[in-house]
Protein backbone atom coordinates (compact mmCIF):
# COMPACT_ATOMS: atom_id res chain seq x y z
CA UNK A 1 0.00 0.00 0.00
CA UNK A 2 1.16 3.44 -0.89
CA UNK A 3 2.09 5.38 2.21
CA UNK A 4 0.34 9.59 2.12
CA UNK A 5 2.50 12.28 1.41
CA UNK A 6 3.92 13.97 4.97
CA UNK A 7 3.36 17.95 5.82
CA UNK A 8 6.58 18.49 4.61
CA UNK A 9 6.03 16.87 0.98
CA UNK A 10 2.94 18.56 0.84
CA UNK A 11 4.22 22.14 1.11
CA UNK A 12 7.13 21.83 -0.55
CA UNK A 13 6.31 18.84 -2.68
CA UNK A 14 7.66 15.78 -4.28
CA UNK A 15 11.53 14.60 -4.57
CA UNK A 16 12.25 15.91 -8.63
CA UNK A 17 12.67 13.06 -11.28
CA UNK A 18 12.94 13.53 -15.24
CA UNK A 19 13.01 11.77 -18.21
CA UNK A 20 13.65 12.49 -21.92
CA UNK A 21 10.58 14.26 -22.51
CA UNK A 22 10.19 16.50 -18.53
CA UNK A 23 13.90 18.62 -19.18
CA UNK A 24 13.33 21.40 -18.56
CA UNK A 25 13.84 24.48 -21.45
CA UNK A 26 16.76 26.31 -21.41
CA UNK A 27 14.92 28.99 -19.85
CA UNK A 28 13.39 27.13 -17.24
CA UNK A 29 16.85 25.53 -16.76
CA UNK A 30 18.05 27.81 -13.87
CA UNK A 31 14.25 27.84 -12.29
CA UNK A 32 14.04 24.24 -12.32
CA UNK A 33 17.86 23.69 -10.47
CA UNK A 34 16.83 26.29 -7.42
CA UNK A 35 13.45 24.37 -6.90
CA UNK A 36 15.65 21.06 -6.72
CA UNK A 37 17.74 22.33 -4.50
CA UNK A 38 15.43 24.12 -2.52
CA UNK A 39 14.03 20.16 -1.82
CA UNK A 40 17.09 19.12 -1.19
CA UNK A 41 18.57 21.54 0.99
CA UNK A 42 15.02 20.82 3.29
CA UNK A 43 14.94 16.99 3.74
CA UNK A 44 19.20 16.29 3.54
CA UNK A 45 22.03 17.52 5.11
CA UNK A 46 26.04 17.10 4.67
CA UNK A 47 25.54 13.18 5.61
CA UNK A 48 22.99 12.49 2.38
CA UNK A 49 25.67 15.02 0.38
CA UNK A 50 28.39 12.36 1.15
CA UNK A 51 26.12 9.34 0.43
CA UNK A 52 24.49 10.93 -2.66
CA UNK A 53 28.38 11.04 -4.06
CA UNK A 54 29.46 8.05 -3.08
CA UNK A 55 26.65 6.24 -4.68
CA UNK A 56 27.36 8.19 -7.85
CA UNK A 57 30.44 7.26 -8.03
CA UNK A 58 29.39 3.32 -7.30
CA UNK A 59 27.14 3.85 -10.49
CA UNK A 60 29.44 5.47 -12.89
CA UNK A 61 31.94 2.37 -11.99
CA UNK A 62 34.47 4.34 -9.89
CA UNK A 63 34.22 2.12 -7.08
CA UNK A 64 37.45 2.85 -5.91
CA UNK A 65 37.33 6.60 -6.21
CA UNK A 66 33.71 6.09 -3.99
CA UNK A 67 36.02 4.25 -1.33
CA UNK A 68 38.22 7.36 -1.04
CA UNK A 69 35.91 9.88 -0.38
CA UNK A 70 33.97 8.12 2.22
CA UNK A 71 37.08 8.98 4.11
CA UNK A 72 36.39 12.95 3.55
CA UNK A 73 34.86 14.69 6.52
CA UNK A 74 31.32 15.16 6.17
CA UNK A 75 31.83 18.89 6.16
CA UNK A 76 34.14 18.68 3.03
CA UNK A 77 31.14 18.36 0.84
CA UNK A 78 29.64 20.48 -1.30
CA UNK A 79 26.05 20.72 -0.84
CA UNK A 80 25.14 21.76 -3.76
CA UNK A 81 26.96 19.76 -6.24
CA UNK A 82 25.90 17.25 -4.29
CA UNK A 83 22.05 17.71 -5.02
CA UNK A 84 23.32 18.59 -8.74
CA UNK A 85 24.69 14.88 -8.43
CA UNK A 86 21.33 13.50 -7.28
CA UNK A 87 19.46 15.48 -9.65
CA UNK A 88 21.49 13.80 -12.58
CA UNK A 89 20.65 10.17 -10.96
CA UNK A 90 17.31 11.09 -11.21
CA UNK A 91 17.20 11.59 -14.96
CA UNK A 92 18.28 15.40 -14.87
CA UNK A 93 20.50 15.88 -18.30
CA UNK A 94 23.72 17.49 -17.14
CA UNK A 95 25.56 20.71 -19.16
CA UNK A 96 29.33 20.31 -20.08
CA UNK A 97 30.31 22.80 -17.55
CA UNK A 98 28.13 21.08 -14.89
CA UNK A 99 29.65 17.99 -15.73
CA UNK A 100 33.06 19.99 -15.67
CA UNK A 101 32.38 21.15 -11.89
CA UNK A 102 31.20 17.65 -10.62
CA UNK A 103 34.41 15.89 -11.90
CA UNK A 104 36.61 18.47 -10.39
CA UNK A 105 34.97 18.30 -7.36
CA UNK A 106 35.39 14.71 -7.27
CA UNK A 107 39.52 15.31 -7.73
CA UNK A 108 38.34 17.74 -4.61
CA UNK A 109 36.85 15.34 -2.63
CA UNK A 110 39.73 12.44 -3.15
CA UNK A 111 42.87 14.65 -2.49
CA UNK A 112 41.31 15.56 1.08
CA UNK A 113 40.33 12.16 1.48
CA UNK A 114 44.00 10.81 0.91
CA UNK A 115 45.08 13.35 3.03
CA UNK A 116 42.82 12.75 5.91
CA UNK A 117 44.41 10.01 7.01
CA UNK A 118 48.06 11.78 6.91
CA UNK A 119 46.74 14.71 8.70
CA UNK A 120 44.94 12.71 11.26
CA UNK A 121 48.29 11.21 12.16
CA UNK A 122 50.08 14.37 12.75
CA UNK A 123 46.57 15.77 14.95
CA UNK A 124 46.72 13.57 16.98
CA UNK A 125 50.45 13.35 17.64
CA UNK A 126 50.11 16.95 18.35
CA UNK A 127 47.15 16.55 20.33
CA UNK A 128 47.55 17.44 24.10
CA UNK A 129 48.68 14.45 26.57
CA UNK A 130 45.83 13.41 28.61
CA UNK A 131 46.62 14.93 32.40
CA UNK A 132 47.50 12.58 34.78
CA UNK A 133 46.12 12.25 38.38
CA UNK A 134 48.19 14.93 39.83
CA UNK A 135 47.46 17.40 37.08
CA UNK A 136 43.55 16.17 37.66
CA UNK A 137 43.64 16.84 41.29
CA UNK A 138 45.65 20.00 41.19
CA UNK A 139 42.76 21.73 38.27
CA UNK A 140 40.32 20.53 41.41
CA UNK A 141 42.32 22.34 43.96
CA UNK A 142 41.96 25.66 41.27
CA UNK A 143 38.51 24.90 41.42
CA UNK A 144 38.73 24.98 45.35
CA UNK A 145 40.21 28.25 44.97
CA UNK A 146 37.43 29.52 43.31
CA UNK A 147 35.01 28.60 45.37
CA UNK A 148 36.83 30.32 47.86
CA UNK A 149 37.05 33.76 46.57
CA UNK A 150 33.42 33.29 46.09
CA UNK A 151 33.07 33.17 49.72
CA UNK A 152 34.97 36.60 50.12
CA UNK A 153 32.62 38.03 47.10
CA UNK A 154 29.58 36.94 49.27
CA UNK A 155 31.13 38.17 51.95
CA UNK A 156 31.51 41.51 50.23
CA UNK A 157 28.02 41.75 49.29
CA UNK A 158 26.84 41.64 52.39
CA UNK A 159 28.04 44.19 53.46
CA UNK A 160 31.63 42.63 55.43
CA UNK A 161 29.82 42.38 58.66
CA UNK A 162 31.41 41.47 61.94
CA UNK A 163 29.55 38.76 62.32
CA UNK A 164 28.49 36.21 59.39
CA UNK A 165 27.68 32.62 58.87
CA UNK A 166 30.03 32.37 56.01
CA UNK A 167 31.67 28.54 56.95
CA UNK A 168 34.58 27.48 54.63
CA UNK A 169 35.66 24.45 56.36
CA UNK A 170 31.94 23.46 55.07
CA UNK A 171 32.97 23.58 51.05
CA UNK A 172 36.66 22.80 51.93
CA UNK A 173 35.34 19.29 53.32
CA UNK A 174 32.82 18.88 50.23
CA UNK A 175 36.12 18.75 48.10
CA UNK A 176 38.72 16.05 47.00
CA UNK A 177 41.51 18.17 46.99
CA UNK A 178 44.99 16.82 48.36
CA UNK A 179 46.46 18.12 51.34
CA UNK A 180 49.94 18.41 49.00
CA UNK A 181 48.15 21.33 46.47
CA UNK A 182 46.71 23.24 49.86
CA UNK A 183 49.59 25.52 49.92
CA UNK A 184 48.68 26.73 46.17
CA UNK A 185 45.52 28.24 48.08
CA UNK A 186 47.38 29.38 51.09
CA UNK A 187 49.83 31.66 49.37
CA UNK A 188 47.39 34.21 47.69
CA UNK A 189 44.86 34.23 50.96
CA UNK A 190 48.05 35.25 52.93
CA UNK A 191 49.15 37.83 50.28
CA UNK A 192 45.53 38.81 50.47
CA UNK A 193 45.60 39.47 53.81
CA UNK A 194 48.92 41.49 53.53
CA UNK A 195 47.40 44.24 51.23
CA UNK A 196 44.56 44.66 53.85
CA UNK A 197 47.15 44.98 56.72
CA UNK A 198 48.75 47.83 54.50
CA UNK A 199 45.93 49.53 54.43
CA UNK A 200 45.92 50.35 58.11
CA UNK A 201 49.41 51.77 57.66
CA UNK A 202 50.14 53.05 53.77
CA UNK A 203 50.16 56.67 52.38
CA UNK A 204 49.91 55.11 49.00
CA UNK A 205 47.02 57.26 47.43
CA UNK A 206 46.54 54.51 44.54
CA UNK A 207 46.34 51.76 47.16
CA UNK A 208 43.96 53.74 48.99
CA UNK A 209 42.06 54.61 46.48
CA UNK A 210 41.77 51.35 45.50
CA UNK A 211 40.49 50.33 48.19
CA UNK A 212 38.17 53.43 49.36
CA UNK A 213 34.47 52.08 49.57
CA UNK A 214 35.68 50.13 52.67
CA UNK A 215 35.72 52.08 56.06
CA UNK A 216 38.42 51.17 58.98
CA UNK A 217 36.41 48.40 60.52
CA UNK A 218 35.31 46.91 57.36
CA UNK A 219 39.23 46.62 56.59
CA UNK A 220 39.57 44.79 59.69
CA UNK A 221 36.81 42.86 59.26
CA UNK A 222 38.06 42.00 55.70
CA UNK A 223 41.77 40.80 57.43
CA UNK A 224 40.21 38.53 59.78
CA UNK A 225 38.22 36.78 57.12
CA UNK A 226 41.42 36.46 55.01
CA UNK A 227 42.15 34.65 58.66
CA UNK A 228 39.67 32.89 58.86
CA UNK A 229 40.04 30.97 55.53
CA UNK A 230 43.86 30.08 55.51
CA UNK A 231 42.81 28.62 59.21
CA UNK A 232 40.56 26.53 57.77
CA UNK A 233 42.61 25.54 55.20
CA UNK A 234 45.04 24.32 57.75
CA UNK A 235 42.39 22.65 59.31
CA UNK A 236 41.64 21.15 55.75
CA UNK A 237 45.00 19.36 55.75
CA UNK A 238 45.23 18.23 59.33
CA UNK A 239 41.57 16.67 59.00
CA UNK A 240 43.04 14.78 55.82
CA UNK A 241 46.28 13.43 57.67
CA UNK A 242 44.20 12.65 60.49
CA UNK A 243 41.44 10.36 58.34
CA UNK A 244 44.28 9.12 55.99
CA UNK A 245 44.46 5.39 56.08
CA UNK A 246 47.33 4.26 57.59
CA UNK A 247 49.34 1.23 58.87
CA UNK A 248 48.78 1.16 62.71
CA UNK A 249 51.19 2.33 64.86
CA UNK A 250 51.44 1.25 68.62
CA UNK A 251 50.72 5.02 70.58
CA UNK A 252 53.86 6.95 71.50
CA UNK A 253 54.23 6.56 75.64
CA UNK A 254 53.07 9.42 77.08
CA UNK A 255 56.47 9.62 79.08
CA UNK A 256 58.31 9.62 75.55
CA UNK A 257 55.85 12.46 73.90
CA UNK A 258 56.35 14.86 76.83
CA UNK A 259 60.20 14.00 77.51
CA UNK A 260 61.52 16.92 75.24
CA UNK A 261 58.84 19.91 76.39
CA UNK A 262 60.45 22.55 78.25
CA UNK A 263 58.24 24.16 81.04
CA UNK A 264 58.66 25.26 84.67
CA UNK A 265 57.73 23.22 87.64
CA UNK A 266 57.14 25.73 90.09
CA UNK A 267 57.50 29.49 90.36
CA UNK A 268 57.53 30.33 94.49
CA UNK A 269 57.49 34.36 93.80
CA UNK A 270 53.53 34.02 92.59
CA UNK A 271 53.19 30.92 94.07
CA UNK A 272 52.40 28.96 91.29
CA UNK A 273 53.02 25.06 90.62
CA UNK A 274 52.81 23.35 87.25
CA UNK A 275 50.16 20.81 85.90
CA UNK A 276 51.55 17.43 84.59
CA UNK A 277 52.19 18.09 80.96
CA UNK A 278 51.44 14.27 80.45
CA UNK A 279 47.65 15.72 80.99
CA UNK A 280 48.13 17.70 77.71
CA UNK A 281 47.51 14.81 74.76
CA UNK A 282 44.14 14.86 73.35
CA UNK A 283 43.60 17.88 75.79
CA UNK A 284 40.70 20.38 74.66
CA UNK A 285 41.85 23.96 76.43
CA UNK A 286 44.67 24.48 78.10
CA UNK A 287 46.38 28.17 80.15
CA UNK A 288 49.96 28.46 80.13
CA UNK A 289 51.35 31.35 81.78
CA UNK A 290 55.17 32.62 80.96
CA UNK A 291 56.44 33.92 84.28
CA UNK A 292 59.82 36.00 82.58
CA UNK A 293 57.32 38.06 79.98
CA UNK A 294 54.01 37.98 82.02
CA UNK A 295 52.06 36.35 79.56
CA UNK A 296 48.79 34.42 79.50
CA UNK A 297 48.57 31.77 76.84
CA UNK A 298 45.14 30.08 75.67
CA UNK A 299 45.10 27.27 73.94
CA UNK A 300 42.17 25.84 72.27
CA UNK A 301 41.94 22.30 70.24
CA UNK A 302 41.30 22.62 66.49
CA UNK A 303 38.01 20.93 65.65
CA UNK A 304 39.50 18.55 63.60
CA UNK A 305 42.39 17.45 65.07
CA UNK A 306 41.20 15.68 68.22
CA UNK A 307 43.18 17.55 70.82
CA UNK A 308 46.07 19.03 71.47
CA UNK A 309 49.35 17.28 71.77
CA UNK A 310 53.36 17.66 71.67
CA UNK A 311 56.04 17.60 69.78
CA UNK A 312 59.36 18.01 70.81
CA UNK A 313 58.85 21.14 73.15
CA UNK A 314 55.86 22.72 70.80
CA UNK A 315 52.23 22.30 71.33
CA UNK A 316 50.34 21.48 68.33
CA UNK A 317 46.83 20.80 67.07
CA UNK A 318 45.60 24.16 68.45
CA UNK A 319 43.31 26.57 66.84
CA UNK A 320 45.65 29.51 65.02
CA UNK A 321 42.23 31.82 65.45
CA UNK A 322 41.04 30.69 68.75
CA UNK A 323 44.25 30.57 70.32
CA UNK A 324 45.99 33.57 71.55
CA UNK A 325 48.52 35.43 74.37
CA UNK A 326 47.59 38.21 76.43
CA UNK A 327 50.06 40.11 78.73
CA UNK A 328 49.26 40.58 82.77
CA UNK A 329 49.64 44.17 83.84
CA UNK A 330 48.89 42.71 87.61
CA UNK A 331 50.11 39.21 87.63
CA UNK A 332 49.92 38.67 91.09
CA UNK A 333 46.62 39.78 91.54
CA UNK A 334 45.21 38.18 88.11
CA UNK A 335 46.74 34.97 88.46
CA UNK A 336 45.35 34.67 92.05
CA UNK A 337 41.75 35.20 90.69
CA UNK A 338 42.31 33.49 87.70
CA UNK A 339 43.43 30.24 89.69
CA UNK A 340 39.48 29.73 91.10
CA UNK A 341 38.06 30.30 88.10
CA UNK A 342 35.83 27.64 86.77
CA UNK A 343 35.79 26.56 82.66
CA UNK A 344 33.74 28.86 81.70
CA UNK A 345 35.06 31.29 83.90
CA UNK A 346 38.16 30.54 82.65
CA UNK A 347 37.22 31.86 79.14
CA UNK A 348 35.76 34.88 80.48
CA UNK A 349 38.42 35.95 82.63
CA UNK A 350 41.23 35.61 79.36
CA UNK A 351 38.41 37.29 77.19
CA UNK A 352 38.46 40.33 79.50
CA UNK A 353 42.01 41.11 80.21
CA UNK A 354 42.40 44.48 78.71
CA UNK A 355 45.83 43.67 76.42
CA UNK A 356 45.99 43.15 72.85
CA UNK A 357 45.58 39.78 71.77
CA UNK A 358 48.96 38.22 69.82
CA UNK A 359 49.16 35.15 68.39
CA UNK A 360 51.39 32.05 69.77
CA UNK A 361 53.68 29.55 68.43
CA UNK A 362 52.75 27.28 70.52
CA UNK A 363 56.18 26.74 71.37
CA UNK A 364 57.39 26.38 74.87
CA UNK A 365 60.41 26.88 77.81
CA UNK A 366 61.81 26.49 80.69
CA UNK A 367 60.32 29.90 81.74
CA UNK A 368 55.90 28.61 81.70
CA UNK A 369 53.88 27.38 83.86
CA UNK A 370 50.96 24.82 82.33
CA UNK A 371 47.78 26.46 85.17
CA UNK A 372 44.99 24.28 84.08
CA UNK A 373 44.12 21.40 81.23
CA UNK A 374 40.67 20.79 80.02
Amino acid sequence: MARGKTLDQKGIGDEPIWDKDTQPSDNNRSVTKIKSFSYYNYFNSYKEAKLFMYEYLVKNNQVENAKLIKKAPDQTFNKTIAWLVKMTMNGFVLTDIEQHIISEDIVRLIDIAQTTDAEKAVADSNKPKKPNVQEIMKAKAMDVGGDLEGLLDEYINDGVQTKHKINPISTLLLSTMLPQHVPLLIAPWEQQKKEYEELQTTEDKDLLEAYSNFGKLQIRNLIKFCELIIHDLHSYVTYKKSTRAKPKKKPVPIAKLVGKLKYMKEFSELGLKSLSPTKIPESKEMFVYDTKKRKLHYYKADELSGGLTIKNSTIIGFSSTESSIKTLRKPKEQLKEFKSASKPNSRKFFSDIKAVATKTSGRFNEHMIILKIF
